[in-house]
């Protein structure tokens, strides 16, 4: 993989974060999620949370909704 600008690799956690918890949310449609998967729903909103919350470019770059009530940990 080639190197990221700052830009890309903050677009990339935002992406690979929605991607996980979207796959664990439809897991859970289906059977209850294991611990791991709980935690790794716990790391990637963490992660969005994180961004949402430093990145002065996150409600333009589609970060303006509310994580938790999507993905409540």
């Amino acid at each position: 993989m080639e190197k990221l600008n700052a830009y890309e690799m903050i677009r990339y956690l935002i992406d690979n974060s929605l991607i996980t918890l979207e796959e664990i949310a439809d897991v859970e449609k289906k059977r209850d999620i294991t611990q791991f998967e709980f935690g790794l729903r716990t790391a990637h909103v963490e992660i969005l949370e994180i961004i949402e919350s430093f990145w002065d470019s996150a409600k333009a770059e589609g970060l303006d909704w509310d994580i938790e009530e999507r993905f409540p940990v």
